[in-house]
């Protein structure tokens, strides 16, 4: 299983982009942690309405931050992005039906926006403005 816990690898290299992304992580990690525990299907609920909130918002505000610095992907992004809430979309009201539960699918869903989504893209419009250093595979910025 992925693990959903913020690390520096994670940097987009802008500081408010990177305390909301910290904030979605630990987020997915509530929501794992609830699952496991059979957390009443409320609080499971809840924790998804929060994510649901912060990601809309983060996306609106990270495309801003990409429009400032002229990212040339922008339109790309946000398809990403698009995307991502559709998907997430169809898990919550999965979710939110009579029965719904926590599945796999939706736990790989998570573990790819995190390992596909702000461990790629999200890292590309920091290296364009120069907030971030390009990388290697690690995540790691490369060896001087």
């Amino acid at each position: 299983m992925v693990s959903f816990l913020w690390t520096p690898a994670l940097t987009v290299g802008f500081e408010r982009m990177d305390a909301q992304h910290s904030r979605l992580i630990e987020l997915m990690a509530q929501l794992h942690v609830e699952a496991e525990q059979q957390a009443p299907k409320s609080d499971f609920l809840d924790t998804l309405g929060q994510l649901a909130t912060l990601t809309v918002a983060h996306f609106a505000e990270e495309e801003g931050v990409m429009l400032s610095v002229t990212f040339p992907n922008l339109d790309h992004h946000r398809m990403l992005h698009e995307r991502l809430l559709e998907r997430f979309s169809e898990y919550r009201d999965d979710l939110e039906r009579p029965g719904g539960k926590f599945t796999p699918g939706f736990s790989t869903f998570l573990a790819g926006w995190l390992t596909g989504h702000i461990k790629g893209p999200d890292t590309q419009y920091g290296v364009h403005s120069g907030q971030l250093t390009r990388r290697g595979d690690s995540g790691r910025p490369p060896a001087q």
